[in-house]
């Protein structure tokens, strides 16, 4: 297809533009739209301020309800000197961190599932779209500058599959120039970590630069009685090594027509993954899994405009390009490669947000596109074939409108309504799925009764289509293909009262909710020729509630304490043949305690407790399991070397899990023991 378009406007300097538009047959109806929209939102562009933050969702205004959400400074994640972005979310209130048994570090809210949440970078999805998640472990942590957690029905922006949920990451728009940041730590198991970001003003645009290196030897082990068949080697999990390094530059300017910010992030990593080292190999089917490549790239354009005295359009482009190499062996000598899966991704992604205030309300119109292609190659080293390349394709789309109303001086109201759709137009030459779609709609409203309450409640449906993983992948030969694969579609609802103390010392939040999942997503044990294998299904629904609570108490200038929970009671409902499937790695519980301490004028005690309650896994053989509960402690002291207007410099030394306590959040599969590290760190706050 070949398409040649000509525009002009007039809203400042005369201007010219041709495009010509060449596509492959095969995808041109995704590619056309997407580069369609594109034009569009970057040649009617008028005046604009700088970009002050880049966000998915319009902030907050004076008509505008958002769902409850909850937000992590710079200042906050220097607290805990993190290295991976694991390490910030361990801080978050309902926010739970497993590593799954492919080796990912993936994120759960509130207990759900971890396709159920979105996670965006700078408005750009983070996840790889083939598998609906991202090793959240290989990705450093010293180029965010804020995060922001909704558990709840998300504005539509977000578009599709953040059915429980999004998390909102944000890298520096206008840093000053000069080193903003920089650690260097050392460890036990031979890891280590390095990590700098730096602002400069060049050319006539506003950069950031950030890069960090990080190794990890393995995996320390508290106890061999959960993982009997988990080789260990001096203390730690064979086949648990990690090395990474990632980039991360960016440049941003103010036109005469508006704003833009160009982003490059890049991670690459080899990576060993523990065994499920409660399996027997005699009996069942562990994977030797190692990752020899692993490569993750995303290219953003962020963009804003004015378009005309009462009209603003945001917008955001992607590029995503994922490649990984998969070895899977025969042992856990891992010495004798057995086959090899060869996978190459590739998206394109875009969200246009045009914004319309009025006097009585505001109205938004949200559009969102992408489309991925996955490529992959299986090689059986036993025989040394080769497979087909297997091409698959996914498109998803969605269209709606958000109004905003201030209905009293101290009562806003938010709805939003949405058409979410999907496509397979390739399939690895399998059987296709039948196209999907769905609505989703939500109402925010916010109330303020007085200068110290505020009450916001928010009900909403929402809908996650399969991954093309869950609806075509075999993973080396593990899965069982099901043709018959329905989205999920949720609705949930609930409101937080929150209260502050006059002084600002004392911040209080309780957050009853409520879910209900039709269709949840689930998988099970199905047995061809002798042969266990699994295959995802739509279980009829599943139910649940909990309750969210949590305070901060600045106790003085020295102390801070931080308490936060949450309880959750979730259950499938009865299935066709009157049975009534167990929700697996659904915590009852999680709390944590924070207690940050400044003593003596330049020392700083960061000590922290988490619990996570008790869950259900199920065992290869299809034996339900009782997860125990965990209390784990982690301890950091700080030194402060120098504080000046240029920044801050502090040593530390820091125990994670210094109870060298069992924490199984799943199976064969439990978080590293007790480790120690000592590091340097410099933020310029």
């Amino acid at each position: 297809t070949i398409a040649i378009f000509r525009s002009w406007h007039n809203s400042g300097p005369k201007s010219d533009q041709l495009m010509i538009v060449v596509t492959d047959r095969k995808r041109d109806a995704a590619s056309l739209t997407l580069l369609l929209l594109l034009f569009g939102s970057v040649t009617f562009a008028s005046p604009q301020p700088p970009i002050e933050e880049i966000t998915v969702a319009a902030p907050a205004r004076e008509k505008r309800a958002l769902a409850p959400a909850v937000e992590l400074d710079r200042t906050r994640i220097a607290e805990i000197a993190a290295v991976a972005l694991t390490d910030i979310f361990k801080t978050i209130p309902s926010v739970g961190i497993r590593t799954n048994s492919r080796g990912e570090a993936v994120l759960r809210l509130r207990g759900s599932e971890e396709r159920q949440t979105g996670i965006f970078l700078d408005g750009a999805p983070l996840s790889v779209p083939w598998d609906g998640r991202v090793d959240l472990s290989a990705l450093p942590a010293g180029i965010v500058e804020q995060v922001r957690v909704t558990a709840s029905a998300a504005p539509i922006e977000y578009g599709p599959n953040s059915v429980l949920g999004v998390v909102d990451i944000q890298t520096p728009v206008s840093p000053q120039p000069g080193l903003l940041s920089l650690q260097a730590e050392a460890g036990t198991e031979e890891s280590g970590s390095l990590s700098a970001s730096a602002g400069a003003n060049a050319a006539g645009l506003d950069w950031l630069f950030g890069g960090g290196y990080r190794r990890i030897g393995g995996e320390a082990v508290a106890s061999t009685s959960v993982i009997p068949y988990g080789p260990v080697q001096d203390g730690a999990r064979i086949n648990t090594d990690l090395e990474s390094a990632s980039l991360f530059v960016a440049a941003g300017r103010d036109f005469a027509q508006g704003s833009a910010r160009l982003s490059l992030f890049s991670v690459g990593a080899e990576r060993g993954i523990a065994n499920q080292g409660h399996i027997d190999p005699e009996l069942g089917s562990p994977r030797y899994w190692r990752y020899p490549r692993w490569r993750f790239d995303q290219l953003t354009l962020n963009g804003a405009a004015n378009l005309g005295a009462s009209m603003g359009l945001r917008s955001t482009l992607w590029f995503q390009q994922f490649e990984q190499t998969i070895d899977q062996y025969t042992d856990d000598s891992y010495s004798l490669l057995d086959s090899s899966e060869d996978d190459k991704d590739r998206t394109l992604g875009l969200r246009l947000v045009l914004e319309r205030p009025q006097d009585l309300f505001d109205l938004r119109l949200i559009g969102n596109a992408q489309t991925t292609t996955h490529d992959q190659v299986d090689t059986d080293h036993a025989t040394g074939i080769q497979g087909p390349l297997q091409s698959y394709q996914q498109n998803i789309f969605s269209v709606g409108a958000e109004v905003d109303t201030a209905v009293l001086d101290n009562f806003v109201v938010s709805t939003a309504l949405s058409y979410d759709m999907t496509t397979t137009p390739e399939t690895g030459g399998r059987d296709p799925q039948q196209d999907l779609s769905d609505w989703a709609a939500s109402i925010a409203v916010r109330w303020n009764p007085g200068d110290a309450w505020q009450v916001t409640g928010s009900l909403g449906q929402r809908t996650r289509f399969p991954s093309l993983r869950e609806m075509y992948g075999v993973a080396l030969g593990q899965f069982l293909v099901n043709p018959d694969l329905r989205p999920e579609t949720a609705l949930l609802g609930d409101i937080t009262f929150e209260r502050s103390s006059q002084d600002g010392q004392v911040h209080m939040r309780i957050t009853p909710w409520t879910l209900h999942i039709d269709d949840t997503l689930s998988q099970r044990n199905i047995t061809v020729d002798g042969v266990r294998l699994r295959q995802r299904y739509n279980l009829q629904g599943s139910d649940g509630y909990g309750v969210e609570a949590g305070v901060d108490w600045m106790v003085d200038d020295h102390v801070q304490v931080r308490l936060h929970g949450n309880w959750q009671d979730l259950e499938a409902r009865v299935a066709e043949d009157g049975t009534r499937p167990e929700l697996l790695l659904r915590p009852e519980f999680q709390a944590s305690l924070i207690v940050d301490w400044i003593f003596a004028e330049s020392w700083d005690l960061y000590f922290e407790i988490r619990q996570l309650g008790t869950a259900l896994d199920e065992d290869e053989d299809g034996t339900i399991v009782k997860l125990p509960t965990s209390t784990e402690v982690n301890v950091r002291l700080f030194k402060t070397l120098h504080h000046g207007a240029s920044g801050r410099w502090r040593a530390y030394a820091g125990v994670e899990n210094a109870g060298n306590e069992i924490v199984l959040p799943q199976l064969g599969l439990p978080q590293p023991g007790m480790t120690a590290s000592l590091g340097l760190s410099f933020e310029r706050l």
